[in-house]
């Protein structure tokens, strides 16, 4: 995928709730801890000349650890929202 069509697919999934203003910051992150590499560039149907990127393995098992912190965050903050929404604050 290239850039411009992560970023669709990004806000497609999250509807509109997740937009990045300043991707490539990201990617350079991305490719500079080996989590994704260049996979070439192509003309897109835009007739535009994109870089594509693939993930690693790298890649894939820090978005398996992020994803696990992101799902335990979650579900401690939901456990401390059930508690505080039953508790008077007084």
């Amino acid at each position: 995928m290239n850039t411009h069509e992560i970023l669709q697919l990004i806000d497609e999934k999250s509807d509109s709730a997740c937009s990045i203003s300043h991707p490539y910051n990201i990617f350079y992150r991305l490719l500079a801890n080996g989590y994704i590499v260049e996979s070439g560039k192509r003309i897109a149907e835009d007739s535009r000349r994109r870089q594509y990127y693939a993930i690693t393995e790298e890649g894939r098992a820090y978005y398996r650890q992020i994803r696990m912190e992101y799902e335990n965050f979650i579900a401690g903050a939901s456990k401390v929202l059930a508690f505080s929404d039953l508790e008077d604050p007084q």
